[in-house]
Parts: structure tokens; sequence; C-alpha cells
């Protein structure tokens, strides 16, 4: 038998002319839209506008209407999720992102925001160290802004010796300390003196220009026992003394304050001789001061 040579031509069209010509086509029939390039097959009684277009992947999965789907989940697309159920976590997350996106752009001034708590609706609301301490229930000690607590250790002492007769206390030069700012401080100073005589105690204590509305100040000696041991004090040039010195030489103070300061000013030491005419000396002051809140 002769090979066959030849083409076969599908009757075609552009889809507005298939639509307004109407014809049907006969049994087994191609029609294809030239324009669209979708295309029907006849069964030689239905009319064209009556007949469904054949299978085209491409055209037809684009016009698949996601039926179903659900925004439930955000999780991570798995392999075993269906089209459907990964186009519904997709879109999930993208709902999420957004919220929460707009949720921040819509604070007065997003980029001056130091803390940020995102709310159970998906709002977002800027908070300050103090309220975020309290949305914590960390109370008030528990966070230190870590920006502002750097020590700030004494200068070099250049009072000298300085030898105090009277029973009335006096400033103790080169140990004044500066508050910055206001809000809550710890101030601490080590001491070294001498007494004229051991029988002689000394009378250290704390006076300044800071105004505050809280004010503990320790004033701990050489502890040995009893009229040595430590004296705590609430206000300025508060204390008391004590009754003698260890030894005569390089007898240790320790003076530790903790102060919340309304308004910005200054501390320092003073101090006194427990007897009149009887010599407490101070040789050197060493200490810091660190802001806490």
């Amino acid at each position: 038998m002769a090979a066959l040579t030849g083409s076969i031509q599908i009757r075609k069209d552009t889809a507005a002319n298939w639509t307004s010509n109407d014809p049907t086509l006969l049994s087994g029939e191609l029609g294809l839209e030239t324009d669209t390039r979708r295309h029907k097959t006849g069964d030689g009684v239905t009319a064209w506008s009556a007949l469904s277009y054949d299978i085209s992947i491409a055209s037809d999965v684009r016009a698949v209407v996601l039926t179903g789907l659900s925004l439930a989940s955000s999780a991570a697309v798995a392999a075993t999720d269906t089209i459907l159920a990964a186009f519904g976590k997709l879109q999930a997350f993208n709902d999420l992102f957004t919220t929460v996106g707009l949720a921040i752009a819509r604070l007065a001034n997003p980029s001056a925001v130091t803390f940020l708590r995102m709310n159970a609706d998906n709002t977002a609301t800027a908070r300050t160290a103090s309220e975020m301490r309290t949305d914590l229930g960390l109370g008030t000690w528990a966070l230190e802004n870590l920006t502002t607590t750097a020590v700030t250790r004494m200068a070099t002492y250049s009072g000298g010796s300085q030898a105090f007769t009277s029973t009335s206390l006096a400033d103790v030069t080169s140990t004044e300390f500066t508050f910055p700012s206001t809000g809550w401080y710890d101030v601490e100073w080590f001491v070294l003196h001498d007494a004229a005589a051991t029988t002689t105690g000394s009378f250290f204590s704390i006076n300044g220009t800071a105004v505050f509305d809280y004010f503990r100040a320790t004033f701990t000696p050489n502890t040995v026992f009893t009229d040595r041991s430590s004296v705590s004090f609430g206000s300025f040039n508060g204390g008391t003394v004590s009754g003698s010195s260890v030894v005569t030489t390089n007898n240790r103070v320790l003076m530790q304050l903790r102060i919340n300061v309304t308004t910005v000013g200054t501390v320092f030491l003073r101090c006194a001789t427990e007897i009149g005419g009887s010599a407490i000396t101070v040789t050197n002051v060493d200490g810091w001061m660190q802001k806490i809140m």
C-alpha cells in the first residue's frame, strides 16, 4: 500500500467569530480559537456556544476557583499538603505579616520606639522601659538601662592629709560626686584615716546639694564589736560617732549611700572627731558612683 503524505488543517477562527456564527461541528471535528488557543470537539448536534472546551492544562489551571481555601493555619508548607492547603498557609502567613507590619507602621513615630508590645489582636503598642517591666511582671528593680549604669570612679584623691579636731562636722575636700541626672544611684567612699589615740573615735557623714525623696546611708568603721558597728541614717549630716579607733594609723571607714535624686546636685563626705582637740586625720579616699535606674 502506498504511503500517504499531506497535512491536516483544523477548522479555526477567532473566539468572537465562533460565538457570533455559532456553527455545529461535525462529530469528532475540532474547532480552534486562534486568539485564545482553546478548542472544542464537535458531536454533530450541539452548537458551538453549547459545547464545552476541551481540556487545556495551562488555561484550566489558571481558571480554577479556590473553593474551600482555609486561612486557619500560617504554618510552614509541608510536602504532604494539597495545593489548596499550601495556598491557604501562604496566604495566612502573608496576611499575618501584613497585619503586624501595618500595626508597627501605624505607630506615631515607629523609628523612635525602643520597646514594642504586640497585642493579642495583632495591634502594636509603643512602651517605655517602666511599662515593659510592668508588662513582664519584673518589678521596678528587675531591669537596668545599661547605657546609663556605667560606674563613675572618683578622680585621684587630691585632698592630702586633712585633720579634723572639732566635734562638729566639716567637709572632706575632694570627695564630691555630681549627679548628672535625676534617678536612683549607689555611691560609695572608702576612707583611710589616722587617729591621735585609739580612744578617739571618728564621725563620718554625708552632705550635699542634691534634692532627694529617698536616702539611706551606712557608716561602717573598722568593726571589732560594740561601739564600732555599722550605723545607718536617712538624711544629710546624719549618723553617730564611733566610740574609739582600732589603731592610730590606717583606720578604715566604708560609707555607702543609696539615693533617689529628684533635683540634680552633689554629695560629699564630712568628718568630725569624737574628742575635741584629738585629731582624726583623713589620709586617702577612694570611691565610685553608679546610676542604677
